[in-house]
C-alpha cells in the first residue's frame, strides 16, 4: 500500500507516462520533507519508465545518482549516489531523439569527465559531451566549456583564446553566468 506521495506520484506516472522525470519527483511532493520511502517510490516509477524506454526518466535517473536533487531544499541521501550508474544511465539518455534530454545527458556527462580529481577524469570526453550539449542547446555547456579553457586541467592546457570564444557563445544567449564574468 503506498502513502499520500506515493499514490500522487502513482496518478502522476499515468498522466504524464511518457514525461515522467522531474514531475513524478517534484509536482505532487506534499508540504512535508521527503521521507526515503516516499524517494524509494519516486525511483521505482522512474526505473519502471526507463525500463519502457521513456529517456527523460532514464536522464533524471542518471541525474538522481549524482545527486542532483528536483525537490526544492532537499538534497539525496549519500546511498542513492552511485557515479557509475549515473554515466550508464546519461550514456543511455544521450542517445534520446528528444533534444533537450540528449543534451541534459550529455551536460551532465560532461560535467563528471571534466573533474580531474575524480576517477571517471578525462578530459577528451568532457570537451566532447559539453560541445555536444551546447549544439543541441544546453547553454550552461558553453560556459563551462568557457571555464575549462580558461583554468585549464592536466589534459587541457589553458587556453584562453577558446575560452573567449565559449564564453561569448553563452553571452550572446543571454546566459547570466557568462555576462556577468
Amino acid at each position: 500500500r503506498l502513502g499520500f506521495r506515493g499514490q500522487g506520484l502513482l496518478r502522476h506516472l499515468e498522466v504524464v507516462h511518457d514525461d515522467v522525470g522531474h514531475r513524478v519527483l517534484g509536482a505532487v511532493a506534499p508540504p512535508r520533507k521527503t521521507d526515503l520511502r516516499d524517494l524509494r517510490q519516486g525511483i521505482a516509477l522512474l526505473e519502471i519508465a526507463a525500463g519502457h524506454g521513456v529517456m527523460h526518466s532514464t536522464c533524471v535517473l542518471g541525474e538522481l545518482h549524482l545527486g542532483v536533487s528536483y525537490l526544492p531544499d532537499e538534497d539525496i541521501p549519500s546511498q542513492f549516489i552511485d557515479e557509475k550508474k549515473a554515466i550508464e544511465l546519461l550514456t543511455t539518455a544521450a542517445q534520446s531523439e528528444e533534444r533537450n534530454v540528449a543534451g541534459t545527458a550529455f551536460y551532465r556527462l560532461g560535467l563528471i569527465f571534466k573533474q580531474p580529481n575524480d576517477e571517471a577524469y578525462n578530459a577528451e570526453k568532457a570537451t566532447a559531451y559539453l560541445g555536444k550539449a551546447y549544439e543541441l542547446g544546453i547553454l550552461p555547456a558553453a560556459y563551462e566549456l568557457a571555464k575549462l579553457y580558461k583554468t585549464g586541467t592536466p589534459n587541457v592546457p589553458i587556453d584562453l583564446m577558446k575560452a573567449v570564444e565559449w564564453l561569448e557563445k553563452a553571452a550572446e544567449q543571454n546566459y547570466l553566468p557568462a555576462l556577468n564574468d
